[in-house]
């Protein structure tokens, strides 16, 4: 396969993938700062962190008002200064619809600040960044949308293989082709965009050249993309071949949901938080905060997500346990490092990926962001290559149309 095939491969891969692009893009360039946005564009629901000591996720829980025929999932101490509950509302019980929506605690009283349903647009700015975090994992599209935008993903990841290969120097032809230089000097006009050049020579520049300079983090972000929106169908048979990978099977759902699990959620915190002492032991690890406490009707059990000493980012936590709703059995441990080879190179794509790196620190969110939009410009640069060469096609038809006619 020569030169030719693998240019016609990136011009149609460009183009399946031109829209993703351009949406991941600019929607990835505003979340690599949505913590500051959660706090300017709602501030009522994300007001400034201040010093206190929070409530446990039991007694959140707890204070928090639920409707008639609504039930809590969970809560997230994720984002500094306040306190995330997630709760459902079924169809029958609401006129609204039925769906998840979050209620905003103060995590230092359990005061409600508000709250957010799941819905674009219905609580007004409220659900304007969950909307664009929508657009950029999903295309706003659901299930469909993680498909189609795990599919871009991978033929992202691929391109940037042969896309790569297309910034080499021709081979040379002949020794007419002028004096010899190095393969290394020949590349090197590939780096450089000539601002002085004509408005196509510079969109062209500005493609190959930005395709060069940021092409690590391209394959960091594609190939993290398909991690995270077709995992068990692409990302994990793979890296499996190369790594060992830690066994994080999908808990199989149950043949009723246990809406009442026997355990509390007082006493699976405390459970939880005995879990995690015994395998702090076991794997070497401190807990140090809760982030996460959820529950699962499907499968009947809790989820318990803690920051320890094994976690790299700088919030969040990626540390964490599921165990039975009913017994207390534990069923499964994450660990974020240390591991398997495997998971640790997958907690890293993630945090790479979402610009939470706690030792990189601004500097590399700033980075992201920038990203953001070299790839917005790729595609767009991408379609007027792609137009310019459809016209010169074009031209060059209606020309040898013409001299057939004439010769006629």
């Amino acid at each position: 396969m020569g030169r030719p095939f693998w240019v016609r491969l990136h011009r149609w891969a460009g183009l399946a993938m031109t829209i993703s692009l351009v949406v991941v893009g600019l929607t990835g360039a505003m979340l690599a700062f949505l913590s500051e946005l959660n706090h300017i564009v709602t501030p009522r629901l994300f007001p400034p962190p201040r010093d206190c000591v929070a409530l446990d996720p039991a007694s959140l829980i707890e204070r928090t008002p639920v409707g008639s025929g609504a039930r809590i999932l969970g809560v997230s101490l994720d984002e500094p200064g306040v306190a995330i509950v997630i709760g459902e509302v079924a169809q029958a019980a609401s006129s609204e619809g039925s769906g998840q929506y979050g209620i905003f605690l103060d995590p230092c009283t359990g005061e409600k600040l508000g709250e957010r349903r799941d819905v674009a647009f219905v609580d007004g700015w409220d659900t304007l960044l969950p909307f664009i975090y929508k657009l950029h994992y999903a295309l706003a599209l659901g299930s469909v949308g993680v498909w189609v935008q795990g599919i871009a993903a991978l033929i992202w990841t691929l391109d940037c293989f042969w896309a790569f290969y297309l910034t080499f120097p021709l081979p040379r032809q002949s020794s007419e082709d002028g004096p010899r230089r190095s393969w290394w000097v020949r590349w090197k006009p590939s780096w450089r965009i000539k601002w002085s050049g004509s408005p196509y020579r510079v969109n062209f520049d500005l493609h190959r050249a930005g395709g060069l300079w940021f092409y690590p983090l391209f394959l960091i972000f594609g190939w993290s993309s398909v991690m995270f929106n077709l995992n068990a169908q692409v990302y994990r048979p793979v890296m499996g071949v190369f790594f060992d990978m830690a066994v994080d099977a999908e808990p199989a759902p149950r043949a009723a949901p246990l809406d009442n699990p026997k355990l509390t959620w007082r006493e699976a915190l405390a459970t939880g938080g005995q879990l995690f002492i015994e395998q702090g032991k076991i794997h070497n690890f401190a807990a140090q905060k809760p982030i996460y406490f959820a529950y699962s009707l499907d499968t009947g059990l809790y989820f318990f997500g803690v920051r320890t000493s094994r976690d790299l980012q700088t919030h969040g936590a990626r540390t964490w346990i599921m165990f039975d709703g009913d017994t207390g059995e534990l069923r499964q441990v994450h660990l974020p490092s240390g591991q398997a080879i495997g998971s640790t190179i997958s907690t890293w794509l993630g945090m790479l990926h979402e610009g939470n790196v706690s030792m990189l620190g601004l500097p590399y969110r700033i980075l992201v962001c920038v990203l953001g939009f070299v790839i917005t410009t790729l595609g767009v640069t991408g379609i007027v290559i792609f137009l310019k060469k459809l016209g010169a096609r074009a031209l060059h038809s209606r020309r040898v149309v013409a001299r057939r006619v004439l010769a006629e």
